[in-house]
């Protein structure tokens, strides 16, 4: 029997830059039950969000991200444990980083230059499930993390926050991108298959 598998699967948006936090919400995320199944559509549409696409690391439309092993720890632990008490959060803070990186192993613990700039840390603005997947959604308004990307990846384990080294790297990829002065929605699709 073949194990399964989780693939992490990266995206970046161009999107209005007068958009509020709550406007982003509003507009961008599909409003969500608790558990993350979707009540009502992104009053944006997909082929909108498409048109927005930009490109990354050289031309690519999107990056595939490596789960760390302290990650593959945590989703075996949470589909292990019998309380909720017990499962921890994976995906609670997204982390651009601009730190030299020549290549993600599965043994790194942190984003390369982790918390470099103004919000370059950030809570998503949305978990939306679909079938086999889920879609974090974060955005970064333009004087967010303004500068040079190199890196990104999720930090989890229930004591990430927005300040630096707190957490543990759940997810990690390169991500050659020069953000600069505008606005931008990264979406982080997780898709299981097996």
């Amino acid at each position: 029997m073949e194990p399964f598998g989780i693939h992490g699967i990266i995206t970046l948006h161009k999107i209005p830059g007068e958009w509020s936090d709550e406007d982003f919400k509003y507009w961008y995320c599909p409003v969500t039950a608790p558990n993350g199944d979707i009540l009502v559509p992104a009053r944006i549409s997909d082929e909108t969000k498409r048109s927005w696409l930009v490109p990354i690391n050289g031309g690519k439309l999107c990056v595939e991200n490596l789960i760390m092993n302290a990650g593959i720890s945590q989703l075996l632990t949470n589909i292990g444990v019998q309380t909720q008490a017990a499962m921890q959060p994976f995906s609670q803070i997204l982390s651009v980083g601009n730190g030299a990186i020549s290549g993600v192993t599965r043994a790194d613990t942190f984003v390369n230059g982790d918390a470099f700039g103004t919000n370059a840390r950030k809570a998503p603005a949305s978990h939306a499930n679909t079938g086999f997947s889920v879609m974090v959604t974060t955005s970064y308004a333009a004087g967010d993390a303004a500068g040079t990307w190199t890196n990104i990846g999720f930090y989890g384990g229930g004591s990430a926050t927005t300040t630096a080294a707190t957490g543990t790297l759940e997810t990690h990829a390169l991500f050659s991108f020069p953000k600069g002065a505008i606005a931008y929605a990264v979406q982080y699709v997780f898709l299981l298959s097996n």
